[in-house]
């Protein structure tokens, strides 16, 4: 196995864009082509299909890295398909020195009555990602666009966030059209949150849904307008 590094990872919690940057760091640093890093997503093939693969030896290197999705069947909830748990639970038993079997249940509640997760939660390298606080979230956008020289006011901050909400891919997504947006300029405004940062549908339901409970009739209105 690749020098202080675990045989198996998995990663809990629900905050999608932190979790995505962790196993891409992850996987580069077990340092192998993309032959040797697969994916396999629970929701389309059976477990045993990513056990087999796990087992068997890299392609003409020293690594692989197996990377699992969408693990239904750490769960209570039911899976289309009749995973091979036994399958699951051997691996864990005795998993191979050659791969890093990284297990992305991301979103996912798991069931530690199962065997396989008991067993799962006591060998794994287990990160649980937090979701961000404000002040976090905050802090991660200025710092986005710090690495790049450019300032953004804290008003404009604040706008950014009543705007996309707690979704941090869609912040991502909105922070990399303001970059674009802002052509050479070195400093974000309100006025550029404005101009191109997309509303979040549910922020704004959240918002309507609070202005109503307020009996505040001008924000209703403005909101649904």
């Amino acid at each position: 196995m690749v020098k202080n590094m675990k045989s198996i990872y998995l990663f809990l919690g629900n905050e999608e864009l932190i979790i995505k940057n962790k196993i891409e760091k992850l996987v580069k640093t077990v340092n192998v082509d993309a032959y040797n890093i697969l994916t396999y997503d629970m929701e389309e093939v059976n477990v045993s299909t990513a056990i087999l693969d796990a087992s068997t030896l890299p392609f003409m290197s020293p690594y692989k890295v197996i990377i699992i999705k969408n693990p239904v069947f750490l769960t209570s909830s039911k899976s289309s398909i009749n995973h091979n748990k036994k399958a699951f639970l051997k691996y864990l038993e005795n998993p191979s020195d050659s791969t890093v079997l990284i297990i992305n249940a991301m979103g996912l509640k798991l069931d530690e009555r199962k065997e396989e997760v008991v067993k799962l939660l006591k060998i794994a390298e287990v990160n649980d990602t937090k979701e961000l606080t404000p002040i976090e979230a905050e802090g991660w956008l200025k710092r986005q666009f710090s690495l790049v020289g450019i300032t953004i006011k804290d008003d404009a901050v604040k706008l950014f966030f009543s705007r996309v909400g707690k979704n941090m891919m869609v912040a991502k997504s909105e922070a990399d059209k303001l970059l674009n947006y802002i052509n050479g300029r070195n400093i974000i405004t309100t006025r550029d949150i404005n101009e191109v940062v997309t509303r979040e549908v549910e922020t704004e339901v959240f918002a309507l849904t609070n202005a109503i409970i307020d009996k505040d009739k001008k924000k209703t209105i403005s909101v649904y307008r």
